[in-house]
């Protein structure tokens, strides 16, 4: 008899059954959270790095689900713009979630707004390859003005969650 959490598998034509524990497919092998603080001012309408990242390394196979929680504002009273976003792996965009998604339409300096998105990624290594993610910013218009990780003329926080899960 096996144990608890085995199941019976064949060992082929010919050869007697054995009892292995489950593959971990479809649960969480590893968490991996990362918090920003600092302050980045987003001034081009090119896309610059957040200096919102967090690195994993899956096993083979295995999928990354990636939780973004980004913050961002304007700095001028009587601006209204917005920021649009990217997720990166590497250097390969992966997904632009929000277009203009951390926007403003308030006349107040500091107006804040935040965005959030899920993501789920197959990235292709070999169990020891380590991946790294992270948000990219851009203005999208150049008259604008913004901060991410700043709310109110104070720091705030950004996060994203890496979250591996089994094959």
């Amino acid at each position: 008899t096996g144990n608890d959490g085995q199941v019976l598998t064949s060992a082929g034509a010919g050869a007697a059954p054995a009892f292995e524990a489950l593959p971990a497919s479809g649960k969480v092998l590893q968490v991996v959270n990362t918090l920003k603080t600092g302050a980045v001012n987003i001034t081009s309408t090119s896309y610059a790095d957040s200096g919102l990242t967090a690195a994993i390394t899956p096993a083979s196979n295995s999928k990354v689900l990636v939780f973004v929680n980004q913050l961002g504002c304007n700095t001028e009273a009587g601006t209204v713009g917005a920021m649009t976003l990217n997720l990166v792996r590497g250097s390969t965009i992966i997904s632009n979630p929000i277009t203009g998604g951390l926007g403003w339409n308030d006349r107040n300096t500091w107006s804040q707004n935040n965005v959030s998105f899920v993501y789920l990624d197959s990235p292709s290594g070999n169990g020891s390859t380590a991946f790294t993610y992270k948000t990219q910013a851009k203005l999208n218009n150049a008259n604008d003005n913004g901060y991410l990780q700043n709310s109110n003329a104070d720091v705030a926080t950004s996060s994203i969650v890496l979250m591996e899960i089994g094959a």
